[in-house]
């Protein structure tokens, strides 16, 4: 018959130590020192040198940590990391309302196409000959809707009645009538925006000045070209009347 070692009994009874523990579950002092035995709280209650300098030096590496995770928070806002030395808050919300327009865009020159094909090339007309930014913008948008809108626009319009650019009296009245409803479009979400962000009435601006120069971005040239003076939209909301709106146009 094969008697146990000293070792083998000893690993025995960690063994039964460790399957005490219920697992997953938090435990108290108390608790584990009935499993392990005694030491264990006198360990915790009055720990050597050593130990309380270990405890110490991890205890400063969780403050660090925390530390650096709340400023990394705080600036996450304020912390020029976006484009053109932007915050990322700045040009978030620019681009949010660019993609507002171009949506909207898309919608008119849906409806003017159905309504009347022609409209596609008096709008490239209207943009070449009278810089018309919302005339680019609809042919832009025509262009994202498919090759059928696209390859209307290289076709020439015949002229068979007396209008704008010799058009159609009708096409050239839908397509003015788009270009004044994305502008009117365009003037109601840059307002939208600066009321929301009135106190960044400088940075978004200066954002958009940026983009429309930098990206070439019709959008932001049209949401800048619409957007409030500082000064006239804190007048509007009071309900001037005529003559004082006239003397701020002197």
């Amino acid at each position: 018959m094969k008697f146990a070692s000293t070792d083998e009994i000893a690993a025995l009874v960690e063994m039964e130590k460790f399957a005490k523990f219920p697992k997953g579950e938090a435990m108290t002092v108390e608790e584990v020192a009935a499993v392990v035995g005694p030491e264990f709280k006198e360990m915790n209650e009055n720990p050597p040198e050593s130990v309380q300098r270990v405890m110490e030096e991890m205890q400063k590496i969780a403050r660090v940590r925390i530390t650096d995770r709340e400023t990394t928070d705080k600036t996450a806002g304020v912390t020029p990391a976006g484009l053109y030395g932007y915050t990322k808050a700045i040009q978030k919300v620019a681009e949010a309302a660019t993609r507002r327009i171009q949506k909207r865009a898309v919608g008119l020159a849906r409806i003017a196409y159905q309504k009347d094909a022609q409209v596609a090339p008096f709008l490239s007309a209207h943009a070449k000959r009278a810089e018309s930014l919302p005339a680019r913008i609809l042919i832009a948008a025509m262009k994202e809707l498919g090759p059928k809108f696209a390859s209307q626009m290289e076709k020439e319009a015949g002229a068979s009645e007396f209008g704008l650019y010799g058009f159609k009296h009708k096409t050239a009245e839908l397509g003015l009538s788009s270009c004044s409803l994305l502008r009117s479009e365009v003037g109601r979400i840059a307002y939208d925006l600066h009321q929301r962000k009135a106190d960044l009435h400088e940075q978004i601006t200066g954002f958009l000045k940026q983009h429309s120069r930098t990206a070439k971005c019709h959008y932001s040239r049209i949401l800048l070209a619409s957007y409030p003076d500082l000064v006239v939209a804190k007048v509007a909301s009071h309900g001037k009347s005529v003559a004082e709106w006239l003397a701020l146009g002197a």
